[in-house]
């Protein structure tokens, strides 16, 4: 009986890890394709949805696009730790995402 027990709790799993295969289901981007970057903008929806401003994160010092920690913040937060001017950033990354 209870190792019917532990296998119940091992397939009603409480917590989801990500990346772990075990994601109820992948969540589609928040940032849909063509809608311009604000500050509120979460780093991962950028990268998602547009790769090609990576370079401009980058040039801020955003090495680590990949990090969880990182990629889910606001990019105004991500600004601020790297000591940019979000607004000046909007502008680089609206002007990449455009290809201009």
């Amino acid at each position: 009986m209870k190792g019917l027990q532990l296998k119940a709790n091992l397939t009603n799993q409480l917590c989801f890890l990500p990346g772990h295969g075990n994601d109820p289901e992948p969540e589609a981007p928040r940032l849909e394709e063509g809608a311009p970057i604000t500050p509120d903008t979460i780093i991962r929806d950028i990268v998602d949805t547009y790769p090609n401003v990576v370079p401009v994160l980058q040039s801020i010092g955003m090495g680590c696009l990949c990090c969880p920690s990182s990629t889910a913040e606001p990019l105004w937060q991500a600004a601020e730790i790297h000591g940019v001017n979000v607004y000046d950033l909007v502008q680089k990354l609206e002007t990449a995402r455009k290809g201009a």
